[in-house]
């Protein structure tokens, strides 16, 4: 079984901003480009990682057999904001 990849991107004068969600199997490994640092931030009892690249930021938690990542050039706080009005 491949893995089926929907994406959403959100453009405006001053920024720009994705979201992916990847299904997969059990067997699917999703790496991601990334600089130093990182964190895990919880909200909702799930698990999101901050992941910082160059001038964006990549958020990243798995639901169910999926994947979903949030990058683009946003701020840790609207991350934040975002991830936490998540249901």
């Amino acid at each position: 079984k491949k893995a089926l990849i929907i994406t959403a991107i959100y453009t405006s004068e001053e920024k720009k901003f994705q979201i992916d969600i990847t299904s997969h199997t059990r067997e699917t490994l999703i790496t991601y480009e990334k600089e130093l640092g990182g964190e895990v931030f919880k909200a909702n009892g799930q698990s999101y990682y901050f992941i910082p690249n160059l001038n964006n930021l990549m958020v990243s938690w798995n639901e169910s057999q999926c994947t979903i990542l949030m990058s683009g050039q946003i701020t840790e706080a609207e991350a934040r904001q975002i991830v936490e009005s998540i249901d």
